[in-house]
């Protein structure tokens, strides 16, 4: 499957200014081709990896962690691996005005990406420039055009390229075609000004073309500093470095990004997803077109089968008002006999009748009253079958109506509660949950965050848990207690995220004390190990149940924390205890049902998100539940 999606120049500018200060310096590792046709460059600096996904006339994008399924390497890839394996890549810079981007390498190799239908992949090496390799490869004698050999620097289109574009030509197209404005941005630039696409050059006032001129000044502007933003539209889907006003009463979700690469990435997932669904309602379709035949042909059948059945019931009737003169003609075995709605011939062995517009044979062994029992149960078998085929083409016509649904559901694009982004919380960088009162619930991640949590983000007001085993989590709850029922769900996660649970407890004592009990100074004469804290007695005591809960919201956002919280916030949870069960197993399980009730697959993403919240990376199944319709409902998410 090829996605072809693609970005402007202003777009690449950004994207560029954006990832390069992270690759740059970075070397090489390898290159590889992707089934989709891309092709990625893995970079590594500081221990830290990167991919460089490049997609030949789309875009360019910088993704985190690895591609799991490779392609055979082609050509061009094989030549990426042979100039670029254990280079430094020393510059990442797009072309002003072009939809284009050139990488350097050490040694003088240079990777200029045209990033637009009918552009290429061009591996350069030489102060000549001589061309190693290109993607798609150049046909014998042809010459290089276009921005990786053009000198030439596009501007911001001018007021006098406007005017001299000729007064019959429609303003739309002028913009789009003649200035190169994407049709995302022309279309704004006309919607601010109050102008129509259709409206001739040479109609427009002097005024007319000033504000628009300023209008596209404004959106220029907006375009270098503007957060990145993605427009959900039924059938497809447009990112955007400015608010695209015309479109906010036909998008279905606007998202909002903090970074170009993140919205690239979102933009890339979401037109992927768009098009298989697509190619699911075509597949949908012609399924339900095939079916439509098969359900004719059925409902042919069962009108022939009723038909057959009717007339060999009236010509039974017929035989059997005649059948005391009929049965004197068969003991006879000679002579015919005309009743009017029926004639019967004795011929040879049979007595042959034509009724109802029918012939038959009757043979002159048998009584012809046990003939026509014959006859009858005939056509109730025929009656019989009719109903089994009519009962079929029922089942098939609502089959039908199912994929049609289903091909409906694959066209629109999912509802989704806009949700702005937002900066990273404190806790965020904790495990963290809330009570159903509403108290937040932060748990260390291990002995040194835990010292950090209780030093940094301890306060008086809060409660400080931990479990009498070795191996647990400290866990604040921020403000204290307002119900018994904050105590009680602040130690079940303190337990459940203790070494407990990969022991397979049950249950565990966990206490809590004040923060004024809490010290980081050893009584004299001992020692504190690094990472450990000084408890000050009294402690109060409780037992915490291991259980713990982990699920979706309606929007799609991940949540865990005690079961009776999730359950108060999530369309889908399971409840977990300890047990041997992979997270990975568990946790598809959900996923299953969640696709299952609710049309649509959470992406590997969530996956990742709810397998991080299992302890210890195991469990069993309590409790799972899906509700049929996502309400998106929810006080607060946790994270992992």
């Amino acid at each position: 499957m090829v996605v072809r999606v693609h970005l402007s120049s202003i777009e690449i500018e950004r994207l560029a200014s954006e990832i390069a200060p992270q690759v740059v310096g970075s070397r090489v590792q390898n290159a590889y081709l992707l089934p989709d046709g891309s092709y990625t460059i893995r970079l590594r600096r500081e221990g830290v990896s990167w991919e460089l996904q490049l997609l030949p006339e789309s875009l360019l994008v910088l993704v985190k962690g690895t591609f799991e399924e490779r392609a055979e390497p082609d050509g061009f890839c094989r030549a990426l691996r042979e100039h670029l394996r254990g280079r430094t890549l020393t510059s990442l810079e797009p072309f002003r005005g072009e939809r284009a981007i050139s990488m350097g390498f050490e040694g003088g190799l240079r990777l200029c990406c045209e990033l637009y239908p009918g552009g290429r992949l061009l591996l350069l090496g030489g102060t000549e420039g001589q061309v190693l390799a290109a993607h798609p490869p150049l046909k014998s004698g042809e010459g290089l055009t276009g921005p990786c050999v053009s000198k030439e620097v596009k501007g911001m289109p001018s007021l006098g390229e406007v005017r001299s574009a000729g007064p019959s030509k429609k303003l739309g197209s002028v913009l789009v075609r003649e200035l190169g404005i994407a049709p995302k941005y022309a279309n704004e630039a006309l919607h601010r000004s109050g102008l129509r696409g259709d409206v001739r050059i040479g109609d427009l006032t002097e005024e007319q073309l000033e504000g628009l001129r300023a209008t596209l000044g404004r959106l220029l502007e907006e375009a270098r500093s503007g957060r990145p933003r993605i427009y959900l539209l039924t059938g497809r889907v447009e990112l955007s470095l400015v608010r695209l006003t015309h479109l906010e009463s036909e998008a279905v979700e606007v998202r909002e990004f903090e970074g170009v690469n993140e919205a690239v990435l979102e933009y890339l997932r979401i037109a992927v997803e768009q098009l298989a669904r697509s190619a699911k309602a075509r597949e949908a379709e012609e399924k339900a077109r095939r079916m439509e035949k098969e359900l004719e042909e059925k409902l042919a059948l069962a009108a022939s089968l009723g038909q057959e059945a009717e007339e060999l019931r009236r010509a039974a009737q017929a035989i059997f008002t005649g059948a005391a003169e009929l049965e004197r003609l068969r003991l006879s075995r000679t002579g015919s006999v005309d009743l009017g709605t029926l004639r019967a011939e004795v011929r040879g062995n049979a007595l042959e009748v034509d009724v109802c517009g029918r012939k038959l044979l009757m043979g002159l062994s048998e009584p012809v009253t046990r003939q026509v029992s014959s006859i009858f149960d005939k056509a109730k078998g025929l009656e019989e079958a009719r109903r089994n085929v009519l009962a079929e083409a029922e089942a098939l016509r609502k089959e039908i109506e199912r994929v049609r649904r289903e091909a409906m559901r694959a066209e629109a694009p999912k509802a989704v509660t806009v949700r702005p982004s937002r900066p990273k919380q404190w806790y965020e960088s904790y495990r963290w949950t809330f009570t159903t009162s509403g108290k937040l619930v932060v748990a260390g991640r291990d002995a040194s965050s835990n010292v950090r949590l209780l030093k940094k983000h301890m306060e008086p007001g809060d409660l400080v848990f931990h479990a009498e085993v070795r191996g647990s989590p400290a866990v604040l709850l921020k403000g204290g207690a307002s119900e018994e029922s904050d105590v009680v769900q602040a130690a079940t996660f303190c337990a459940s995220y203790s070494r407990a649970w990969r022991e397979g407890l049950g249950s565990v004592s966990v206490y809590y004390v004040r923060p004024e009990q809490v010290s980081f100074t050893p009584p004299p004469g001992t020692y504190l190990e690094k990472g450990s804290f000084v408890v000050k007695p009294p402690k109060n005591y409780l037992i915490a149940e291991l259980k713990l809960a982990i699920g979706l919201t309606g929007d799609g956002r991940v949540v865990s924390g005690h079961p009776d919280y999730v359950r108060s916030v999530a369309d889908a949870y399971l409840v977990l205890r300890p047990g041997r069960k992979p997270a990975r197993e568990l946790v598809a399980e959900l996923l299953r049902e969640v696709e299952r009730a609710w049309g649509t697959r959470p992406d590997e993403d969530v996956a990742s998100q709810l397998v991080a919240l299992v302890p210890y990376g195991v469990g069993e199944v309590v409790e799972l539940k899906v509700s049929r319709k996502a309400t998106g409902q929810e006080q607060g998410d946790s994270g992992s």
